[in-house]
């Protein structure tokens, strides 16, 4: 697992063996890829940050800004050996809490261009997590990005709620909706 393009081109994270499961390089490609120019100077929320990959992708193409949460004490101390592993001391926010109570009660107060929702494959509350993700103070209606990751065989309903799939990326077992109000 590696950075693909920015400032940290090349760079080589840590992975864990066990429960954590990164996005695939070329799932980060391709989704990097459909976002595009939107990258730059934007503010990022990964909510289920594991390795950080991600986040570390996004910071490395221009981010300004990114907060990692995970509530497993092992994904936080990998992920903090990846942001060690680049260099990165700034523009970034490191969290501790389970993925609902981080969105209703976390004193970040930024509003979130990019938010990456990569929650376990048996994940059981996804229509919950989407409603909360849009009842945030961290989503702004019409401007923010919202990417969920996902098994391939997850049906994620979303007739309920603000958000409409843009996009749908997919890569090995793995798909990634990209959603906007």
């Amino acid at each position: 697992m590696r950075i693909i393009a920015g400032r940290f081109k090349g760079r080589k994270l840590v992975e864990f063996k066990g429960g954590i499961r990164p996005t695939s390089d070329r799932l980060r490609e391709s989704l990097f890829a459909s976002l595009g120019n939107s990258v730059e100077d934007s503010i990022w929320l990964d909510l289920f940050a594991g390795s950080g990959a991600v986040g570390l992708e996004a910071l490395s193409r221009g981010a300004r800004h990114v907060v990692f949460n995970d509530r497993e004490a092992d994904a936080r101390a990998l992920l903090e050996r990846n942001l060690s592993a680049c260099g990165v001391i700034h523009g970034v926010e490191t969290w501790g809490l389970d993925a609902i109570t981080f969105l209703r009660k976390s004193s970040v107060r930024k509003v979130c261009t990019h938010i990456f929702l990569d929650p376990p494959y048996e994940y059981p509350r996804f229509g919950k997590l989407l409603r909360t993700v849009i009842g945030s103070p961290l989503f702004e209606p019409g401007s923010t990005i919202v990417m969920l990751e996902i098994f391939k065989k997850t049906k994620v309903d979303l007739t309920d709620l603000d958000l409409e799939i843009e996009k749908t990326l997919r890569g090995g077992d793995s798909l990634i909706l990209i959603m906007r109000s």
